[in-house]
């Protein structure tokens, strides 16, 4: 189903990081489909707190990375974990994936679990094909229709009582989103209460992936 754009989302890097332990095991395992050759530059699409980044820059010797994200608070925490004079092929900047402002600068393009919060993919895209080199490569990941759907159900059941509905009235945009914006309708003091009890109630209608998880 179509989801809006978070533009208006404000992120918490450090509750990302300790809450993205799957979104990091894809991205290893992109990374290594992705095998960044010596001397090649990378850009990070959607690169977060930074540390997907730093694992492309690390694992190969002389390849240099940029990593972009519109999140202010985001690259601001990945300039601060990564520092320039100690990580010197790595850069943060703040840019929003629409409007990715190189020509001919990489060789390739990468990005994970980041562009299903974009709505415009054919800008996305034609932006990062400016951004490449010729015979530059591109490899993302990102979630798909369908996605995360069970997860939505729960919300939409959630908003529409009593006790949630008034955070949400005159944003039926934003049921058709994911957490985050979720949470930020509500008041900061009943976050984890909504949290707990969305999660629950997953929980009890999907008892199996529960236990897997």
């Amino acid at each position: 189903m179509t989801r809006p754009a978070c533009g208006e989302c404000r992120w918490n890097p450090e509750e990302y990081a300790r809450s993205s332990s799957a979104q990091t095991g894809w991205a290893m395992e992109l990374i290594e489909r992705l095998a960044p050759r010596q001397g090649e530059s990378v850009l990070d699409i959607g690169c977060g707190e930074g540390r997907v980044s730093a694992e492309l820059a690390r694992r190969t010797p002389g390849v240099r990375v940029v990593g972009v994200d519109s999140s202010p608070e985001m690259i601001e925490k990945a300039r601060a974990s990564f520092p320039p004079d100690i990580h010197r092929n790595i850069s943060f900047e703040i840019m929003d994936a629409r409007s990715l402002a190189f020509q001919d600068s990489f060789d390739a393009a990468f990005s994970n679990a980041a562009l299903h919060w974009v709505k415009d993919h054919p800008t996305v895209l034609r932006g990062t094909a400016r951004a490449l080199k010729r015979g530059g490569r591109l490899l993302f990941q990102m979630g798909g229709r369908g996605n995360g759907e069970a997860v939505f159900e729960v919300a939409q059941a959630m908003i529409a009582e009593d006790r949630w509905r008034q955070y949400f009235e005159g944003f039926a945009g934003w049921i058709r989103t994911t957490w985050m914006p979720y949470t930020q309708r509500v008041p900061e003091h009943l976050h984890e209460p909504f949290i707990r009890e969305a999660a629950a109630r997953y929980a009890a209608r999907h008892p199996m992936e529960a236990e897997k998880a």
